[in-house]
């Protein structure tokens, strides 16, 4: 272990070198570890298709309240119809990426 002095001439143990003894810890510029720092899987990446179907649900229910009267402010029809359709073609693109073996 390494001894450092402080401002005023102390010393005080940096524990530098048992961290990287301590098992799951590895060299920080490993490709394994985030930029937090943390170790993460390879290629891992959370599925939010879930949460995007949810959304263009919202989306669908809101567009078909608009369609039976509901008023909304000027440009949000097109703006919220415009969501739902760039929402519905990121989760073609994700079901089909899905759909595919993984190499």
């Amino acid at each position: 272990m390494r001894a450092r002095r402080g401002a005023y001439g102390e010393e005080f143990d940096c524990g530098a070198s048992s961290l990287l003894d301590r098992p799951g810890i590895s060299d920080p510029s490993s490709p394994e570890l985030s930029a937090s720092g943390f170790r993460r899987e390879r290629n891992v990446r959370p599925d939010i298709r879930p949460q995007l179907r949810e959304y263009l649900a919202w989306c669908e229910e809101v567009l078909g309240r608009v369609e039976s009267g509901a008023i909304l402010a000027p440009g949000e029809h097109e703006r919220l119809m415009e969501e739902a359709s760039t929402v519905a073609h990121l989760l073609d693109l994700l079901d089909s990426s899905a759909d595919k073996p993984a190499s």
